[in-house]
């Protein structure tokens, strides 16, 4: 403690440095999974045969994949917004989404989740937003997907051809299930007494002491009011069928890139890739999972049957779908709103007892 009182006193902040060498450290090794996983992709991959697969995709289906897309999104955006109007009834969808997809754009292209830090501070305190109940909503979107995957996951993998295994993967679905089950007994079956658990820890001087527990316990903390705050059963209820709403939608944007890439149309083995390419991108790599998200995508075709060169072209395919479009609903977002003034008026339709009647409120972007 005294340490840190002299480096403050000279001018040095450890919290930053600490925090920059972190941000370093983890740029440095998701870089280097990303290249460890386009070497396994191009080492097994002949580059004539992915363009041979490449000249005889189906460019006309992928259409089809992209409205499955805007449907699962609109479900995304939906889900954050019935979340968020827990504590902002006035907030609009439409404003919503904007911040969704710039969200999602950043994650695209900036490392280090940028987008959810851009999402946590995007409507600037206002009454019922501020950045720790949004961050809470963030977790619970995470957890709410990871069962949603895992629950695709589990049902897919009796079908899976004997005599192959997804390794790793299936290690870490395994410990991520075991996680995900503990989180939700903890947190949303028992979410008071969670509070009061962490209410009291937070006061324990050797947790005071430690900034990194110190921001565990806040993120628990925001995710447990996130769940309590989602409001009634009903609420909840629609927040877990938009979640499953939104996978399945994904999933045919899956299923359409197999098909287009010349895969007889087997559901299962695109359920498949995208359970096992979504599960990847929990190691840590490059903006966008580079590598991981496509050899385990890959591999889950190869796994069906597929050649290297047709499940690459599908990885490739569904990689694409899933990213430019997201990448530039984002950016023409960020340009709606530079237009109309990002940091001026937004406004946000109220909602009252009276239908006919209507007011604003004024939101900083």
């Amino acid at each position: 403690m005294q340490r840190a009182a002299d480096s403050k006193h000279l001018g040095i902040d450890t919290s930053t440095s600490a925090n920059r060498a972190r941000r370093g450290i983890s740029l440095i090794v998701g870089t280097a999974v990303t290249v460890f996983f386009v070497w396994l992709i191009v080492r097994r991959l002949s580059l004539d045969e992915l363009a041979r697969s490449f000249v005889a995709l189906h460019f006309c289906l992928l259409p089809l994949a992209l409205a499955g897309l805007a449907v699962g999104y609109a479900a995304r955006i939906t889900r954050w917004w019935v979340m968020l109007r827990g504590g902002a009834p006035a907030l609009a969808w439409l404003h919503t989404g904007r911040i969704f997809l710039l969200g999602t754009a950043v994650n695209n292209v900036l490392p280090l989740r940028a987008g959810d830090v851009f999402r946590m501070f995007a409507f600037r305190n206002q009454p019922g937003l501020e950045p720790s109940r949004i961050g809470g909503t963030l977790i619970a979107e995470r957890l709410l997907d990871l069962v949603a995957l895992l629950a695709i996951f589990v049902i897919v993998l009796p079908f899976v051809p004997a005599g192959h295994s997804m390794g790793p993967l299936t290690t870490i679905a395994s410990w991520a299930a075991a996680l995900a089950l503990l989180a939700l007994i903890g947190v949303i079956a028992l979410p008071s007494f969670e509070r009061q658990v962490l209410g009291r820890l937070t006061g324990t001087p050797w947790i005071r002491s430690s900034p990194l527990l110190v921001e565990s316990l806040a993120a628990a903390s925001a995710l447990v009011n996130a769940i309590t705050q989602l409001g009634t059963p009903r609420r909840f209820a629609a927040i877990v069928f938009l979640s499953a709403v939104a996978w399945v939608f994904e999933g045919s944007v899956f299923f359409i890139a197999a098909i287009a890439s010349g895969v007889p149309g087997r559901p299962l083995a695109a359920f498949f890739a995208l359970a096992a390419a979504t599960l990847a991108t929990l190691f840590p790599s490059s903006p966008g999972y580079i590598g991981t998200f496509d050899f385990f995508a890959m591999q889950a075709l190869i796994v069906f049957g597929a050649s290297a060169g047709t499940a690459a072209l599908f990885a490739i395919t569904a990689h694409l779908l899933l990213w430019l479009p997201t990448t530039l609903a984002g950016f023409a977002c960020f340009i709606w709103l530079v237009l109309r003034g990002g940091d001026r008026e937004t406004r946000f339709r109220t909602t009252n007892n009276d239908p006919g009647r209507k007011d604003s409120r004024i939101a900083n972007v």
